[in-house]
């Protein structure tokens, strides 16, 4: 399993966001990719999906180029994208979004750090807070048993004392898996990750395993406004 991007230029209508950004990334582990808001780290985990409009250059995931089949087909060959408001269906209630996955015990192990969970399994999706979809986009996610994993801010907006649980299980799934985490929470991510990229104006101003990272001077300027 492995991540191949060499991309020239990525973006919308409104122009490019990303720029000159090349990085190669074998698994298991875990990839960790942070940076200030608006750096490109949503568009980039788009862009390995083949979620956005116009690319220039080459993206591989296990050596498929997403934009050259669909998303459900690159779904099925083992590739999962978590969107940051979770992925879920909002008008499928609990118990049915639990029922899309391939491994109902895989999703329900993520699920069952929420205190309750078992109260809500007949309540519709969208009627969750946004932490609960959060914790229920990754249970559905993580059931997919995938090869390769996206997830886009796992832990934005979830009760700050579910943080460990939720970085444990994407942990353990690294071990099998390649994961790629965008993420606001360092503390947590930079103890598991196995390497960590730092975006900037969409491109790569820094990566490296967590421990350079973390202790590189340039760090701080680059996540703070």
């Amino acid at each position: 399993m492995r991540i191949e991007a060499r991309i020239e230029t990525a973006g919308y209508d409104m122009g490019s966001v990303l720029r000159e950004l090349t990085f190669e990334f074998a698994g298991p582990g875990m990839l960790l990719i942070v940076g200030r808001n608006g750096a490109g780290k949503t568009t980039l985990l788009r862009t390995l999906f083949g979620l956005i409009p116009h690319m220039d250059g080459t993206v591989r995931l296990a050596g498929v180029n997403p934009f050259q089949v669909a998303a459900d087909a690159l779904a099925r060959s083992g590739n999962t994208f978590m969107p940051q408001d979770g992925g879920v269906f909002d008008t499928l209630t609990v118990e049915e979004n639990l029922q899309l996955t391939r491994s109902r015990e895989a999703a329900e192990t993520i699920l069952g750090i929420l205190p309750g969970w078992a109260q809500k399994m007949r309540q519709r999706a969208g009627t969750l807070s946004g932490g609960e979809r959060k914790i229920l986009g990754l249970a559905r996610a993580v059931g997919q048993r995938p090869s390769i994993l996206l997830v886009d801010e796992p832990t934005e907006g979830v009760w700050h004392e579910l943080l460990p649980a939720i970085t444990e299980h994407l942990a353990e799934l690294a071990r099998e898996s390649l994961v790629v985490v965008v993420e606001q929470n360092l503390a947590n991510f930079l103890q598991v990750a196995d390497h960590v990229m730092v975006l900037e104006q969409g491109s790569i101003a820094l990566q490296g395993v967590p421990s350079v990272v973390a202790t590189d001077p340039a760090l701080e300027s680059l996540l703070t406004l």
